[in-house]
């Protein structure tokens, strides 16, 4: 996931423009399509609201600044 991409899945989830399972979904079809998923995802996938989300989206990535 690559910081715009990740900002503007923040933005998204704080401005009411996606849903929760929006996101879940979004996590879920990345995760399912990359050999190393980024881990990130597995936290959002199992989101159960937006702050959840938001949170591990804003998480920096493990061996990454």
């Amino acid at each position: 996931m690559n910081i715009v991409e990740i900002n503007a899945m923040i933005l998204a989830l704080e401005c009411g423009a996606l849903k929760i399972n929006n996101v879940t979904e979004w996590a879920d079809s990345l995760i399912l399509k990359a050999d190393e998923p980024d881990i990130r995802l597995f936290d959002v996938s199992v989101s159960k609201n937006t702050n959840d989300a938001v949170l591990a989206l804003q998480e920096k990535q493990h061996g990454h600044p």
